[in-house]
């Protein structure tokens, strides 16, 4: 089992935001997601490899005000 992390993306606006989240439903590496319109924010589970690319599409996008990541849980 791969480590799995948390990605929470902050974005400057709610276009941004919308794009992103429809990013985010259509990818296959993302293992859930949540998106809270009034902080403009987004969070979404997977692992570092499928997360980290994810976030690089994201923040082509544009409009990507913060990105942070933690580990959710590790390989037993």
């Amino acid at each position: 089992m791969a480590e799995i992390l948390i990605f929470d993306v902050l974005f400057t606006d709610r276009a941004r935001l919308q794009e992103a989240f429809a990013l985010l439903l259509d990818e296959n590496g993302v293992e859930s997601c949540t998106v809270e319109s009034d902080t403009l924010s987004a969070r979404f589970t997977a692992t570092e490899s499928a997360g980290s690319a994810i976030a690089e599409r994201i923040y082509a996008i544009g409009g990507l005000r913060w990105c942070t990541r933690h580990l959710l849980r590790s390989p037993s």
